[in-house]
């Protein structure tokens, strides 16, 4: 039995280290603390929140750090201490800040600090936090609480290289309601607080995020202009985004849990982009406005485009690379096109009448499924320089007539000098290789 004490963990591959690793006997206990909360998910047995200290406790921190002791004779501080402990929230280390820092200050500038203090909160505008180089930055749940004039949030990396990330120790509890610019890169959280509300927001990015969904209901977004959850892979669903009648752009590649697009998308009018690359399990075309002119859907496990894609007059860019398509789509009447991209992509069709394979390699699943009720499948196969790979021969037959009335070969044999027993003949054994394809047949072939 063996208990194990993890201080400050920051990293949940320190976690994963040791539940892989079995190194623990029945009866063991771990006990971790962590300011980040979603290290735990799925991992403890048992959390708890250790809650922030007490005003009397928080005064005396306050006190220690300020003052060198934990108690206050000189009574015109003490109305000053209270109310540097209540921009503190009970938070340990902000209590260390702000005794440090008002420690060596005199009555005057302490009221000059704290003055500025509070009005700074409300008056917060912008907030643009690179979390590049600074370390893990770890923020109340109630952070954005009193800033009524924040427009922008803007959290996100500037280089690849991560050495921190934003942390809580529990869900975030609000945002402001006037955010015009909300753009925040790896949010930690399922959705968004509850109470925000986005009838302001002309921005919504929130790349790389753990979002399963944005919010539930219907929310009066008519100043929004673009949205981009690209690389949330947990989301599930696309929020109800039907009054965004100023939405012109849609980033949503690389979600992979998304399975469907919301059908009021074809009445997005200012859309113009629409971005699902790498959406795998997403197996519908989605119903876009009439306007799109930009339409990505590489790497999706769509099949099929509809006959309304010749509908799309301002088309201009098509992207199904690394696709399986049951055929290729009519693309004639979308005049503006300009890039059709199908890279990689694999054709698959349901039934087949007339094929020209040069140069091609065919390898059905199926030959059973290729055929024709009422005449023979092929009326006309071109095989120069084609490798043909069928898995059943003998499905490839006509009942009613021979099987090829034209056959191509590399050295183009002429078959009408020769005379018509002869061409029974020859019909008849080159059947016969195709039925039992057996050495004694090649020799007499």
């Amino acid at each position: 039995m063996v208990l194990l004490v993890l201080d400050n963990v920051d990293d949940p591959e320190q976690l994963y280290f040791l539940i892989d690793h079995d190194l623990f006997g029945p009866g063991s206990r771990i006990i971790i603390t962590t300011r980040d909360r979603q290290l735990l998910n799925n991992l403890a047995t048992d959390t708890f929140k250790v809650e922030g200290l007490n005003f009397d406790e928080a005064l005396q921190l306050f006190h220690f750090h300020a003052f060198k002791k934990s108690s206050l004779t000189r009574d015109h501080y003490l109305e000053l201490s209270g109310r540097a402990v209540k921009c503190a929230a009970g938070h340990p280390l902000a209590l260390k800040v702000l005794g440090s820092h008002f420690g060596n200050k005199n009555k005057e500038k302490w009221e000059m600090a704290l003055n500025e203090l509070k009005k700074a909160t409300a008056a917060i505008e912008g907030i643009c936090l690179d979390v590049s180089d600074i370390g893990d930055v770890h923020l109340s749940p109630y952070v954005f609480e009193k800033m009524d004039n924040l427009r922008l949030l803007w959290i996100f990396y500037s280089k690849i290289t991560k050495k921190g990330k934003v942390c809580f120790d529990e869900d975030l509890q609000s945002l402001p309601g006037n955010l015009k610019y909300l753009c925040w890169d790896e949010y930690p959280f399922k959705s968004l607080p509850t109470d925000f509300t986005a009838e302001n927001l002309v921005e919504l990015c929130m790349p790389h995020s753990q979002l399963e969904r944005l919010w539930s209901g219907v929310q009066c977004v008519v100043n929004l202009k673009k949205i981009d959850l690209s690389y949330s892979k947990r989301l599930i669903e696309v929020p109800d985004l039907s009054r965004a009648r100023k939405l012109e752009t849609i980033y949503l590649e690389e979600c992979e849990s998304l399975c469907q697009v919301p059908s009021y998308f074809e009445n997005l009018d200012q859309l113009i982009t629409l971005f699902l690359a790498g959406c795998s399990s997403l197996s519908e075309f989605p119903p876009v406005p009439k306007n799109i002119r930009c339409l990505v859907l590489c790497r999706t496990s769509i099949a099929r485009v509809p006959p309304s894609i010749e509908s799309l007059s301002y088309l201009e860019t098509l992207c199904l690379r690394y696709c399986t398509l049951e055929g290729l789509p009519n693309i004639s009447k979308p005049k503006r096109l300009k890039d059709f991209e199908l890279e990689g992509t694999v054709i698959k069709p349901k039934r087949l009448k007339d094929i020209e394979l040069e140069g091609t390699e065919l390898e059905p699943e199926r030959w059973e499924d290729i055929e024709s009720e009422e005449e023979a499948l092929f009326k006309e196969i071109e095989l120069e320089g084609t490798e043909l790979k069928p898995e059943r021969w003998e499905d490839i037959e006509s009942e009613q007539e021979a099987l090829f009335k034209e056959i191509e070969l590399e050295e183009k044999a002429q078959w009408k000098d020769i005379e018509s027993k002869e061409l029974e003949e020859g019909l008849l054994l080159i059947d016969e290789i195709l039925r039992n394809p057996c050495p004694q047949a090649r020799e007499r072939y």
